[in-house]
Order: structure tokens, then sequence, then C-alpha cells
């Protein structure tokens, strides 16, 4: 039991983690970038959703707006910090099942999102710990950390903060499948009959 509490704690922090991190535009196997006004758009977008500025310089109706906007023309990092919304419960109703739609949004074409692969991550860890959805885990922080070493993005200066919670994330994905292999080694001992 206290190490199922440790493991939520540590989900936790690296949720909590997330908020201090500014998008990053993860831009992999692309071959040319957004255009400079939809890409300022994002910028934009996030000012009013940042959690660094103070509650009174939010406007979250805006940012959701703004970030549609953004990814109607093209741009997947409106979808990621629409995924972000969604997550966190910013000025929407908390809906992890929305925010994976979002963040599966902003992954799907030729530009990543280290954001949206890091929230896909936060995701399966909340759903049940099968070997799938640990897998996918794994798989989306691998991504994110690949998406963050690309040099050359426009977001190089939240590498650091990308890298440092998939490294947390990872580290909570281990812990959960020790526990996983020892709650299923646990209980066939305990089922046993004698």
């Amino acid at each position: 039991m206290m190490i199922r509490r440790l493991i939520l704690l540590l989900l936790l922090s690296s949720i909590n983690a997330l908020a201090k991190i500014p998008p990053f535009e993860g831009i992999k196997h692309q071959m040319e970038a957004p255009s400079e006004g939809v890409r300022d758009l994002v910028t934009e977008a996030w000012s009013y959703m940042d959690p660094a500025k103070s509650e009174s310089e939010h406007n979250y109706a805006l940012a959701f707006k703004m970030n549609n906007n953004a990814y109607q023309q093209g741009h997947p990092e409106g979808a990621s910090n629409i995924g972000l919304l969604y997550e966190k419960g910013w000025g929407v109703e908390q809906d992890f099942e929305l925010a994976e739609q979002w963040y599966l949004k902003a992954v799907a074409g030729i530009y990543h999102s280290a954001q949206a692969e890091l929230g896909l991550a936060r995701i399966f860890l909340l759903k049940p710990r099968t070997k799938e959805n640990i897998d996918k885990v794994i798989q989306y922080i691998q991504q994110a950390k690949n998406t963050a070493l690309v040099r050359g993005s426009l977001w190089e200066d939240s590498r650091d903060a990308y890298l440092n919670e998939a490294d947390l994330l990872a580290s909570t994905t281990n812990l959960a499948a020790a526990i996983n292999a020892n709650t299923s080694l646990s209980n066939a001992c305990c089922n046993v009959s004698v």
C-alpha cells in the first residue's frame, strides 16, 4: 500500500512539474516550419495560459480559441496546448480522454511536440497498469526525448526541462513496472492453495 502511494506521489509530482514548462515546438522530420504568423499565434496563446503568470493574466477561453485556430492552420502545438488545458482543467472541465485526443492530434503528423508526447505518457500512467499501457508510456517518453533533442527547434530553451520530465516519468514507470511485477508475484503466492 505504501509503494502505491509513493507511485501516486511521484506521478502527481511529474504532472505538477509540467505546469512550469513552456510549450516546446518539437519539430521533427520537418521539411518546412509553420509560418511565422502561426508560430506567433501559438506563442501568444501560450501567454494566456502560462502557469508562470499570475491567475489574473490568464484567459483560458482566448488561449483555447487561439490554439485551436493555430491547429486548424497546421500547427500541432496548438493541439498540444489544448490537450494541456484539458489535462490540467485550465478553463475547461478536466477531461483526460479529451486531453489524450488532442495530444494525439499533436503527434499525428510530421511535426512532433515533446509537450504532447509527455502528456500522453502522463495520461497512460493514469490508466490501469497493463503491459500495453506501460509500453505506451515508455514509447511516448522515448519519443519526447528524441523530439526534445532536435537541434534548431524554436523552443530550445525548454529542452532540458522536457528531458528532465521524461527522465522523471521513466523512473516512475520503472517503479510502477517493478511494483506490478511484485504485486503479481505476491498475488500468485497468496492464491496458491496448500
